[in-house]
């Protein structure tokens, strides 16, 4: 799998993770919640969180987080 740089159209990254070719891939963004703490006890609106999902022939499903 390879993690491209859109402005500049280059390869960042190249992650060798499945022992044959990827043959799907899936990808959302989740967001982390927390109590905020405050006198409401309302949920702090957390960070978003990008998550990728890559299945492949091998038979593997793996999960990819920052």
């Amino acid at each position: 799998m390879r993690v491209w740089d859109l402005e500049s159209g280059r390869c960042t990254r190249t992650i060798q993770a499945h022992s044959h070719f990827v043959s799907c891939v899936a990808w959302a963004t989740a967001s982390e919640r927390g109590n905020s703490g405050n006198e409401n006890g309302g949920a702090a609106q957390g960070k978003r969180l990008n998550v990728v999902a890559t299945g492949s022939i091998d038979r593997l499903v793996k999960i990819w987080t920052p």
